[in-house]
């Protein structure tokens, strides 16, 4: 966890005795999630909830919608998307094929496949689940 990479556990609990003294037995992720709600209540004047719905209804129009408000952003990806699908799929078609014994020119469909599926299933599942909430 971040948390313990940058902490001790000493100097965690010191931290938390002066500032959140009622979770001084709580576990990291209670303890993360109270820091959060707090800061976040505090500096935005917003619970984590209102930002994560507020991100998720952008995210819904960005991909799931035309909308005009991110028009451009669409626009800029889809130009330079059509330059970097050849060499990323060929590089995980030689990757696949050396491990296990394949020439890559013979998995690159199967590759492009396996992403295009994936990213269509994946944009579908996303948008109906955004969406729905």
């Amino acid at each position: 966890m971040i948390i313990e990479e940058y902490f001790d556990e000493r100097s965690l609990k010191a931290t938390i005795n002066e500032s959140m003294p009622d979770l001084i037995d709580a576990d990291l992720p209670a303890i993360a999630d109270r820091f959060a709600s707090e800061m976040m209540g505090d500096s935005l004047g917003l619970a984590p909830g209102d930002l994560w719905h507020a991100f998720k209804s952008e995210m819904y129009l960005l991909v799931c919608t035309d909308d005009a408000k991110y028009k451009a952003l669409r626009e800029a990806a889809a130009r330079h998307t059509k330059k970097s699908q050849v060499p990323l799929l060929s590089a995980i078609a030689v990757f696949v094929g050396s491990k296990i014994g394949v020439e890559a020119g013979l998995l690159s469909p199967y590759v492009a496949l396996f992403f295009a599926w994936s990213m269509k299933v994946g944009k579908e599942s996303a948008c109906r689940a955004i969406g729905g909430s």
